[in-house]
């Protein structure tokens, strides 16, 4: 629902609770004056009818463009029925209005849960390419998915760390994360990438005041982890890991 649109139901519904009140104020009825001026357009787009007038016994008639006039604002007691159903309509769509709107408007994500989205999309993104074969090629196509959204940095420009050198495979400075790609091929067991993980990354995290935690994206080509849901769940237990991301063969489907 637009601002415009959820005023004019809070002054649809203040109209209503002041022309509906057994005590006629002077001073809210001029607010209710006030208030029907401003939303009688609104209130002949939403609920349009053919123009009538309403006869006085003395005075000229009246021209009433909506219901809610004729039952509030001439002092004819008979068009007080009509007045009431066409206020309550009124209401009912603008809250129509509002309730469809906020059904179509797309869930807001932070910036780290569009990073993960964007990932589990890896093999829709690979379907219609090669089958990536290797640690690199998958390190690739998941760069190229990212860099669309956020500002990705290589291996090359991040600083090493401890005797081994390691380097993560790029971060993400805007949601100060890294992420590391381990590729399961024909020779690789799925323990060793566990330790690999648990060895590497959290002292690398304790020595960077860059980035906070990793993403950790396994490209499980030879199927071999069986139980996933407990390889995720002893990784992501691991301090500093904020998600693991397994994907299984694209060529086994």
């Amino acid at each position: 629902m637009t601002t415009s649109d959820s005023t004019a139901l809070e002054k649809m519904e203040r109209l209503q609770t002041i022309l509906s009140s057994e005590k006629k104020e002077k001073e809210k009825f001029g607010e209710a004056q006030n208030l029907y001026a401003e939303l009688e357009d609104l209130i002949i787009e939403i609920d349009p009818i053919t123009p009538y007038k309403v006869e006085f016994i003395r005075g000229s008639p009246i021209l009433c463009k909506t219901d809610i006039y004729a039952g509030y604002f001439t002092g004819m007691l008979d068009y007080r029925g009509k007045g009431e159903m066409q206020l309550r309509k009124v209401i009912a769509k603008l809250k129509n209005r509002e309730s469809s709107l906020e059904k179509k408007t797309p869930a807001q994500h932070s910036p780290m849960e569009m990073v993960i989205r964007i990932m589990k999309n890896f093999r829709a993104c690979c379907q219609f390419s090669k089958h990536p074969t290797s640690e690199k090629e998958v390190q690739d196509i998941l760069w190229i998915m990212l860099r669309g959204a956020f500002s990705l940095i290589r291996e090359e420009t991040l600083p090493k760390f401890a005797a081994k050198s390691y380097i993560p495979d790029f971060a993400i400075p805007e949601v100060r994360a890294l992420v590391e790609v381990k590729f399961i091929g024909e020779k690789t067991q799925p323990k060793h990438i566990q330790e690999e993980i648990l060895a590497d990354i959290q002292p690398y995290l304790k020595n960077t005041g860059d980035y906070e935690s990793v993403i950790v994206f396994i490209y499980d080509h030879a199927n071999k982890i069986k139980d996933e849901s407990k390889f995720v769940s002893d990784l992501e237990a691991v301090e500093g890991i904020h998600c693991v991301i397994i994907m299984h063969s694209i060529a086994s489907t």
